[in-house]
């Protein structure tokens, strides 16, 4: 019975937990069960639990056929409760920009979370009362769904998605900009484990780094990624001269030239 069960068509397959070394279990596969490679994220169930592959002992299927053995390492895959994640942030924007794999402008390349993208941004003041009714749905997160963790950080159970403000759709000369800011180089705009931000760029100040999309020399969307207190003289300006008004979502605060 033992040799059949081992019979020189079938891999003797062990599995054991990646964390503990603990064996989980044993058995005899054919080939046509197993895949070409563990290179690929490859997953096993035992006992309606989930199990993913993090070693393999040959890696490719060419060996282990031949070898009639193979060693897996697994972690189990942990399931959440949704109800249990916390964000970092109380809101995000509805649209994110297109990605591609090389950049305009290449002086300097700054990267960044494609939840950042848009948390600090420039409207035209038209906007003013789609940005109010974006504002008060984000008052409701952080008066219903903040949670704190230890003595510093806020976190929340719900995130607001900005769907009704869409996209800012500025109208700013790309040359006029730079003029203001007295920008000399411009870098790229990299979305951290995706790509560089399509017609993107990024200026950076003493006290800013800006970055936004540039579509014919003019300037369609410009966000903020680092805010220091000097920042705000450069928005007041900005939005006097652009005729613009600046938006922290994060902090559902609104900047006009007049403040």
């Amino acid at each position: 019975m033992f040799k059949n069960l081992f019979s020189n068509n079938k891999i003797h397959v062990e599995f054991r937990d990646f964390r503990t070394g603990e064996l989980i279990g044993k058995s005899a596969m054919k080939p046509e069960q197993l895949p070409e490679s563990f290179e690929l994220y490859t997953t096993f169930t035992f006992e309606d639990e989930e199990w993913t592959v993090v070693e393999a002992d040959p890696v490719n299927s060419i060996d282990f056929t031949l070898s009639k053995s193979l060693k897996l390492k697994l972690q189990k895959v942990e399931k959440f409760n949704p109800k249990e994640i916390l964000y970092t942030l109380p809101t995000i924007a509805n649209e994110l920009p297109d990605i591609c794999d090389n950049s305009r402008f290449d002086s300097f390349r700054k990267t960044f979370h494609e939840d950042d993208w848009r948390q600090r941004e420039f409207f035209n003041k038209s906007s003013i009362a789609l940005v109010e009714i974006e504002i008060n749905a984000i008052k409701k997160i952080w008066s219903n769904h903040k949670k704190k963790v230890g003595d510093n950080l806020n976190t929340f159970d719900k995130v607001h998605v900005r769907s009704t403000i869409g996209l800012p759709d500025l109208d700013i000369d790309f040359k006029k900009l730079q003029g203001v800011l007295a920008i000399n180089q411009i870098g790229s705009a990299f979305i951290d484990r995706q790509g560089f931000v399509e017609n993107g760029f990024s200026f950076e100040t003493e006290s800013t780094v800006y970055a936004g999309i540039v579509l014919n020399n003019v300037v369609k969307e410009l966000c903020i990624l680092t805010f220091m207190e000097n920042t705000i003289s450069e928005i007041k300006a900005m939005n006097r001269i652009f005729s613009l008004i600046h938006v922290d979502w994060y902090n559902y605060n609104i900047i006009t030239d007049n403040d």
